[in-house]
């Protein structure tokens, strides 16, 4: 085997190599705009999330209030009575 189809047998080689690699990087590239579409609807589902566990919050923090407030003219009622 000649030395020049050697090196044209290793040439191709890498040809095909760097073109898997490149197919490969694509395919990332493609993996990465689905990931990145995806937790941006992650992000907002969250944001959303979010928003409903402040409100719930608010309605739990208010009724906490009027039990304590019944509770305590309860006791004042069963006191005087």
């Amino acid at each position: 085997m000649l030395e020049a189809d050697y090196t044209n047998i290793i040439l191709e080689e890498m040809r095909n190599r760097f073109d898997a690699v490149t197919e490969l990087v694509t395919a990332m590239g493609e993996d990465l705009q689905t990931i990145k579409q995806d937790t941006q609807i992650l992000k907002a589902d969250v944001s959303e999330l979010k928003s409903d566990v402040k409100v719930i919050k608010a309605v739990v923090t208010e009724h906490s209030t009027q039990v304590a407030d019944h509770e305590r003219r309860l006791t004042v009622i069963e006191r005087t009575a």
